[in-house]
Parts: structure tokens; sequence; C-alpha cells
């Protein structure tokens, strides 16, 4: 699920899911406070505007069938490859093969890959949604136990196209669903988890259990999501308006339909659909984050500062909050402040590489080349993925050549 945060031009932030998010720890979260409370509530079939969109009937968003349909070809793939008759491990080794390895599928990662089981499947490229989809479409077809789960990762933050993107994240468990009596102890079925981040399962992130009309909700929020980005306003709003529909007390969706409603100048809908973003989740901290600028644009502005001021406060022990404000910094050319914010991310956390990268960038544009080729060489160190640190290799070779 992906979720809008405010950006440079203090445009909002949009919330989704589906990417993967590789944290190797983060500081303990202090007791979250109450940081606003809406005095009522619209309800919530006013905060659904079809004349604003006059193009709305004419959009086509995909089906639960649709979402999850593999086509004949897959079919054959998986039939070929996974046998069944073997025992669950065995069998569900041959499933995760069939989707990663390259002689087959070939899955590979993209964080924008927000897309349907087969459509995954032909481009060979997904986020975690996406994968989450495929998986759970490939082990209905093979009659193996599957269930949705999402972890309940701390804020996090990516950038696509100049826009500040909170990240989710969603997995899949596959289970035997056979119990086990060993002298009088029930044993619970072997279970196994296909995810494209392992780090996150090395964590006690809490979880929780997804159904499938919550999963659907979350790829039609991805999917606005992109359309917004896309500045295609009619179709983001036939997704956002399908995805609360099907699933109401979903948070996240109810806050990009604010996102929404503020790019196009509406603000009293969009404070409206951030209200109830917040009433469903407290602390939804990108809707709460949202609404202050909405304030903003309605001469609300003392209410802003008092919410933005508490949100810091609420943010402070999060590294990631402090590189999101290391990167708006650096993408304003203001490198030392940049500099300070990714070296408070690094004290509260320094097994993350890229807050050493975003360091590093920081001394190289203020000409410390030794001190960003010595951060450059600590986020090598820590960073646990090949494909980064080649590209963190190329950049210090660049710098040590200067």
């Amino acid at each position: 699920m992906y979720t809008f945060e405010s950006r440079i031009k203090l445009l909002p932030l949009l919330v989704l899911f589906g990417i993967v998010v590789f944290m190797n720890g983060c500081a303990k979260t202090p007791k979250q406070a109450l940081i606003y409370q809406p005095a009522e509530l619209k309800k919530p079939s006013l905060l659904y505007r079809d004349d604003l969109f006059i193009t709305n009937n004419k959009q086509r968003i995909e089906t639960e069938d649709q979402i999850f349909y593999l086509t004949p070809e897959i079919k054959t793939l998986i039939r070929n490859e996974v046998d069944t008759k073997k025992p669950f491990h065995s069998a569900v080794h041959e499933l995760i093969d069939v989707i990663f390895s390259k002689e087959q599928i070939g899955l590979a990662y993209l964080n924008s890959a927000s897309l349907t089981a087969s459509e995954t499947y032909l481009n060979k490229q997904a986020n975690c949604l996406s994968l989450t989809i495929l998986a759970y479409a490939i082990a209905d077809e093979l009659n193996i136990s599957a269930k949705f789960q999402l972890i309940q990762v701390p804020e996090y933050w990516i950038n696509n196209s100049g826009y500040n993107l909170l990240a989710g994240h969603v997995n899949v468990i596959l289970s035997d669903n056979v119990q086990k009596e060993l002298s009088g102890f029930i044993v619970k079925p072997d279970t196994v988890t296909i995810d494209f981040d392992p780090y996150t399962r090395k964590k006690s992130f809490p979880t929780s259990n997804l159904n499938k009309k919550e999963v659907i909700a979350y790829f039609y929020t991805n999917k606005a999501a992109q359309a917004i980005i896309n500045n295609e306003h009619s179709l983001a709003y036939a997704y956002l308006k399908e995805a609360t529909s099907l699933s109401p007390k979903y948070s996240s969706a109810w806050g990009n339909l604010g996102v929404l409603y503020k790019f196009m100048g509406e603000y009293e809908l969009a404070i409206a659909s951030y209200e109830r973003a917040i009433t469903l989740k407290t602390n939804n901290y990108t809707a709460i984050n949202n609404l202050s600028f909405a304030f903003d644009s309605v001469g609300r502005t003392n209410e802003a500062v008092v919410i933005r001021k508490k949100l810091h406060n609420a943010r402070i022990n999060n590294p990631y909050y402090h590189a999101l404000l290391g990167n708006k910094a650096y993408s304003k050319l203001q490198f030392k402040k940049a500099e300070s914010h990714f070296k408070q991310a690094i004290l509260l956390d320094s097994s993350e590489h890229e807050f050493h990268f975003g360091l590093a960038k920081s001394f190289s544009a203020q000409n410390k080349l030794t001190l960003a080729s010595k951060t450059l060489e600590k986020a090598i160190k820590v960073s646990p993925f090949y494909d980064v640190d080649q590209r963190y290799l190329a950049k210090l070779n660049f710098l040590n050549q200067q």
C-alpha cells in the first residue's frame, strides 16, 4: 500500500502497499499520543463526489477474478513443475523455484509494479503485494492453503517521481493444513512464508491476518496512487471509491482519497477524508501530516502548526523520519542540513546502508570527498545486497579518482 506524504512543494504524501522494506533494526517508538481528534465526521457516503469526475463511469478497474486470474500457460507451468503429492515442504520448494528461478518465471523486485497475477507473470516483475497475489493464486490452483499477512513495519519512505511514498509490507503464508498429534500434544501445521524481504521476517514486527477483500482494497489503493502520480484523477477516484467500499475501515484508502481531493483544490473534502482516515487509525501519521497542510490551505494555520509540532515529536525516534528530512534537505540543496539529519538517522540505527549513503552524498555535495569515501565504505560494509554494493562501489571508485 502506498500513501503520499508532503514533499518539497508541500504536496501530500501517498501511502502504498507492496514495497519491500529492507530494515535492519529500528529505534523503539515512544508511546503513541493522540495528536488530533476530529470534532465530527462526515458520513462516508458524503465523501464520494462522482460529479467531480465526469468520466468516472467510463473507468474500468480490475475485478477480483482478473486480479487473481492465472492464464492457461501459467497453470500448465505450475502443474508440470510442482508435485503436490510430495511432502509439503518439497512441494512448496518447487513452487518457490517456479516463481524465482531464472529458468522459470524469474521474478524480480520493482517497487512500482502493482500488477495482477497474470501481469506479474508476463512482466517478470513485482512488488511485495504483486508477489503475494501471484503466490496466493498459484497456491490456490494447487490446493495449498494460503493466507495473507500484514507486516506492521515502522514508517519508511521511498521516492517516486518526486513524491515521498510511505511504504507498507505484506506477504503470504502457505500451510500444509494438517495438524499432527504427538504423545498427546497438538503440533501446528507446517508453514512457509513467501516474501521478497527475508529481513522483515527476522524482526519482531507485529503482524495481522488479512482477508481477500482487504488485499484487493490494497491493490486498488496502489493503483490509485500511481494514477494520482500520472495525473489520472478520474481513474484514481474509481479505484479509491472501490477500495473504501470493499474495506470501509481501511484508513490509508480514505487518506489517499483526501490526497486526490487536495490535488483538485477540494480542500474541505480533503480535510473530511483525512479526518475519517485518522478516526479509523489514530496514529495514521501520514493522514495527520497531510491534514495539517490542508488546514494551511483553508486558513487554519494555527491548528496546522500545532499538529506538525506534535507529529514531529511523535516521529523523532524513527531513524527513517530523519532520513526523509535528510533527503528533503538534500533536494533543496541544503547539504549541511541534510548531513545533520543523516547523522541523526545513523545515531538511531547505524546498520541501515541507505543512511550512510545519504550522508556520503551530503558530504560529496559539500566537496568533503574524503569523508564521503569513508562513509560509502561503511554503506558497503552494512549492506546485505550484492546489487546495492556494486552501485556503491562504482560511486566509491568515482570519488577515489577525483
